[in-house]
């Protein structure tokens, strides 16, 4: 597994992308949910790309870990990831021969976790994945509670910080379709520990 993950060339997105398609023949629904959350994976060396001190919510503390972004699709009939994304701590980012050594793109810039969250939910939508829900977990909390309810990811997630938008306003749903996206009440979220939209 280690020779696959490591050094055999191999597709991940295509990986990701059959997957996908397995599991929508599968489960596939229309009223839909998308749960995004973000798990962490403690690491005792430095060369794993992303690796460092930053909240892990594994252990519940501050440690030497990696952070992945997953998107899960579920149904009545069932649940399963279909989707991730390894969040690169900006440090990481800045560093490009550390970025070289871990064999890191050099076209990969930094990403917000919540931006990470929508580069996944875009490219369910780019597949007409028909979604009701997109549902965030405490990594992606509200200020005001431990999880909430996303009608239209498009916006909150792109923005990170600020007003909600208009919910009248088809601007701010890819298709217009008021029935399609529901919308939560609340505007502010944070990430990670104590900061605001990061």
């Amino acid at each position: 597994m280690q020779r696959l993950l490591s050094q055999a060339v191999w597709d991940s997105d295509g990986v990701r992308d059959d997957l996908r398609s397995y599991i929508l023949e599968q489960l596939g629904e229309e009223a839909a949910i998308l749960v995004i959350d973000e798990t962490s994976f403690p690491k005792r060396g430095q060369h794993s790309a992303g690796v460092g001190l930053q909240y892990c919510g594994t252990t519940g503390q501050v440690e030497n870990c990696q952070v992945g972004v997953f998107l899960s699709y579920v149904t009545p009939r069932g649940h399963s990831l279909i989707d991730r994304e390894l969040y690169l701590p900006l440090d990481w980012c800045e560093d490009r021969d550390r970025c070289r050594a871990a064999s890191i793109p050099e076209s990969v810039r930094f990403q917000t976790k919540p931006e990470l969250a929508r580069a996944m939910i875009e490219r369910i939508w780019k597949e007409k994945i028909p979604i009701s829900w997109v549902v965030a977990g405490i990594g992606l909390r509200w200020q005001s509670g431990p999880a909430y309810l996303v009608g239209s990811a498009w916006v909150s997630l792109r923005d990170g910080c600020g007003e909600a938008p208009n919910r009248s306003d088809s601007r701010h749903r890819p298709d217009g379709d008021a029935k399609r996206l529901r919308w939560s009440e609340r505007s502010s979220f944070t990430m990670g520990i104590g900061s605001t939209c990061q």
